[in-house]
C-alpha cells in the first residue's frame, strides 16, 4: 500500500511542477496612424527665405498648439539677436535653450515654457505619445528644420493591456520654407523602402518638444 502510495505521488510531481502561469502574448495592429488635425492649415510659412525664419515658423505652430499666440517674428528676435537671417543652422540645442523661462502674455496668463532638445532621435513612445495629445515636435533631418504633424505605426500589444510598443514606419513632415500651396511642403521619411529616392528616418539628428505650464503664484517675483 506504503509503495503503491509513493508511486503515485512521483508520478503527480512532475505535472505539478510543469505547470506554468501563463506570461500572456503580444498582438500586431499594423498600419495605425496618428496626426493632428489641420497641421498643415496651422503652420505658417517662413516670413523670409532664411532657416532660421522656418524654425520660428515651426516654434510658432508649437505653441499655439498649447495656446501661446507669440508670433513667428517675436520668437526671431528672441532667438537670433534680431532680424537677421541665417541661410543654415547647427545651433538648435542653443536655440531651444533661448526659448525657455517666464512669460507673461498680452492676455494677462504667466506662463513657464521649457524647451527639450534631443540629439539623434526621440523613442517611439515620445513620438506617438505627443501626436496623441496635440503637440507636434520639431524634427531635425540632414540639418533642417521641420514640423512632425503625422506618424504611421504598427503597434505591439500585450494580451493584459498593460503593455505595448510602437514600430515607426513613417514620419510625415512639413517644410515651413515652402508656400503652403506647394506639393513639395510635405515631406515624408519611410524607416523601409525598396525606392531609390526614398528618403529614409535615419536621417533625422534631433528632435525638439515644448511644454508650457501656468506659472505659479507663488513662483511670480515681487517687484
Amino acid at each position: 500500500m506504503k509503495r503503491a502510495l509513493a508511486i503515485l505521488l512521483l508520478l503527480t510531481m512532475p505535472a505539478f511542477a510543469g505547470k506554468k502561469k501563463s506570461m500572456g502574448t503580444l498582438y500586431t495592429k499594423p498600419g495605425q496612424k496618428v496626426e493632428i488635425a489641420n497641421i498643415g492649415a496651422e503652420l505658417g510659412v517662413a516670413n523670409r527665405k532664411c532657416e532660421n525664419y522656418a524654425w520660428a515658423a515651426i516654434v510658432e505652430t508649437m505653441m499655439r498648439a498649447q495656446q501661446v499666440p507669440i508670433t513667428q517674428k517675436d520668437w526671431v528676435l528672441r532667438t537670433s539677436g534680431g532680424e537677421k537671417c541665417f541661410p543654415t543652422l547647427d545651433d538648435y540645442m542653443q536655440r531651444a535653450a533661448a526659448l525657455n523661462g517666464d512669460y507673461t502674455l498680452n492676455d494677462g496668463r504667466k506662463i513657464r515654457i521649457h524647451a527639450d532638445y534631443i540629439a539623434g532621435t526621440a523613442t517611439s513612445d515620445t513620438l506617438v505619445y505627443s501626436l496623441r495629445i496635440g503637440r507636434p515636435l520639431l524634427i531635425v533631418y540632414n540639418g533642417r528644420p521641420y514640423l512632425l504633424g503625422g506618424i504611421v505605426y504598427d503597434e505591439l500589444v500585450h494580451s493584459s493591456g498593460k503593455a505595448n510598443e510602437f514600430i515607426i514606419k513613417e514620419l510625415h513632415l512639413l517644410d515651413a520654407a515652402v508656400p503652403a500651396t506647394s506639393p513639395d511642403r510635405k515631406v515624408i521619411l519611410k524607416q523601409e523602402s525598396n525606392d531609390a529616392g526614398a528618403m529614409p528616418i535615419s536621417g533625422v539628428t534631433g528632435v525638439m518638444s515644448i511644454t508650457v505650464d501656468a506659472r505659479n503664484f507663488y513662483d511670480i517675483p515681487s517687484r
